[in-house]
């Protein structure tokens, strides 16, 4: 800088002195000479100066390079490159911008009204209960009645079905001197067991044939029921020893 100053003070100086006279020629001659030596020492100071500049700038370069090794030694093995040293890329607001905010009204939302009427019940139907089975019936010969308890089986709930249409009168014939039996006309459902008879007992023989017991015999039968408190001579007295007609009811 201050050798461009000195240049153009003389280049000033050179104007002047061209319109000068002889004497002010002199003169500019002497202070043109004095400003050549003083540029050249300014050219010299200004080139010494420059040395350490550059000498500090090339230290500056050395200090530098020194200083970057330990970065190179950080460096990640393979390649990998440090994204954290990377500029940030400035997120944009745009997203959040055009998110529309949420409108919150004032107004109560109104639930529904319970109504506090009672729900009218509808009436259940009633059940049909089952008819009350008829536990007994009754065997008549001549003037004598006897009541008789329906045995437990499917057997005799047929034959209580068969007597609910109307009373059954059947001839019935005596066999083996123990028994007396007589064909219903219809068949019934079997439960055939092997049974020990006694006095008294009612039977279904072969799905068709009713049999009344005043002795003891064994044979597969199906019970119908049981005449209560019945002894042998009751039942001879009233069937007598040979055929008889016997009505089977449910009501006396």
């Amino acid at each position: 800088m201050k050798r461009v100053i000195a240049l153009f003070m003389f280049f000033i100086l050179l104007l002047t002195f061209t319109a000068c006279s002889p004497k002010e020629e002199t003169i500019m001659s002497s202070t043109i000479a004095e400003l050549q030596e003083s540029t050249a020492g300014n050219t010299d100071e200004t080139a010494d100066s420059t040395i350490p500049e550059e000498q500090s700038s090339e230290n500056g370069n050395t200090t530098a390079n020194s200083t970057t090794k330990p970065a190179d030694q950080d460096k990640p093995s393979g390649g990998l490159q440090d994204h954290s040293s990377l500029p940030q890329q400035p997120q944009s607001e745009t997203a959040s911008d055009s998110t529309p905010s949420e409108t919150v009204s004032d107004t109560p939302v109104r639930e529904p009204e319970s109504s506090s009427e009672p729900v009218a019940q509808q009436p259940e139907e009633p059940k049909e209960e089952e008819p009350l089975k008829q536990e007994q019936f009754y065997i008549i010969a001549g003037e004598t009645t006897f009541t008789a308890n329906f045995a437990d089986s499917s057997s005799a709930d047929a034959f209580r079905e068969l007597l609910a249409q109307g009373d059954l009168t059947i001839n019935m014939s005596d066999y083996g001197s123990f028994e007396k039996v007589g064909s219903i006309g219809q068949s019934l459902p079997r439960e055939d067991t092997q049974i020990s008879t006694t006095t008294g007992d009612v039977i279904l023989y072969q799905g068709s044939q009713i049999v009344i017991f005043y002795g003891t015999n064994s044979w597969s039968y199906s019970r119908l029921g049981k005449i209560q408190n019945a002894t042998r001579d009751d039942l001879l007295t009233a069937f007598g020893r040979g055929d008889v007609t016997i009505t089977f009811s449910l009501t006396k």
